[in-house]
């Protein structure tokens, strides 16, 4: 049995957001940050790849849709590893990621830790 720790990008602008979703997950998870979708697309180029991608739609440089979209060429099975994060589940940028799963923040903590869990086991 492999000891190794999965790990998490969480690509979010919010300091708030970011410091809540490092407390939560960083114990159990290899926790990345990226602040922007630019940020973690320049990690994916690289050749970084993660086990789980949490990430906010609306953000400054790149939001999550762009993101997911140059993922979605350049990494697949990296886009199939998002859960997507939000405020407002209705707006359109969130519409474009329905494939996705999707958390309306403010998250409940034990839903977004089993949906974690449940990305590609």
């Amino acid at each position: 049995m492999s000891t190794e720790r999965r790990s998490v990008l969480i690509i979010e602008d919010d300091l708030d957001v970011r410091t809540v979703l490092l407390a939560i997950l960083g114990r159990t998870y290899d926790v990345a940050i990226a602040d922007n979708g630019a940020t973690a697309l320049s990690r994916f180029e690289s050749g970084e790849r993660f086990d789980v991608i949490l990430c906010d739609v609306l953000m400054p440089r790149m939001d999550g849709p762009a993101l997911i979209e140059h993922l979605i060429r350049i990494a697949p099975e990296q886009a199939r590893r998002v859960i997507v994060l939000t405020a407002n589940v209705d707006s359109p940028e969130a519409a474009r990621l329905a494939d996705h799963h999707v958390v309306e923040k403010p998250f409940n903590v034990r839903h977004l830790r089993e949906l974690i869990a449940q990305v590609n086991t």
